[in-house]
């Protein structure tokens, strides 16, 4: 299992969807879902569909009545590459550095 970490931005972001009476419970499920999923395999070909070579980053698709949404997300593994290109487990951290509405 990955060591999930959250830039600033994105920690109070998803504060704020917690405690936005309004918001749909299933987009927040969602979102948590995909977090869990990162966290348990960032390696997975599922969290790796996306890639942003300019920034080196990754992305997750998460989409909620019509309108997609990106998980952005580095891998970190010390001592090797962020070019992981099979299942990694242990050791790793992910920090996730956006959570916002694609393009």
């Amino acid at each position: 299992m990955a060591e999930l970490r959250f830039d600033p931005g994105v920690d109070q972001f998803l504060t704020g969807l917690e405690d936005d009476l309004e918001l749909s419970q299933a987009f927040l499920a969602k979102l948590n879902g995909a977090l869990d999923r990162l966290e348990e395999n960032p390696g997975d070909a599922w969290c790796r569909r996306r890639r942003f070579q300019n920034i080196g980053v990754w992305g997750i698709a998460v989409v909620h009545e019509d309108r997609e949404w990106l998980i952005l997300w580095e891998l970190l593994v010390p001592g090797e590459q962020d070019d992981v290109t099979e299942d990694v487990t242990e050791d790793v951290i992910v920090i996730v550095h956006a959570i916002t509405p694609a393009p």
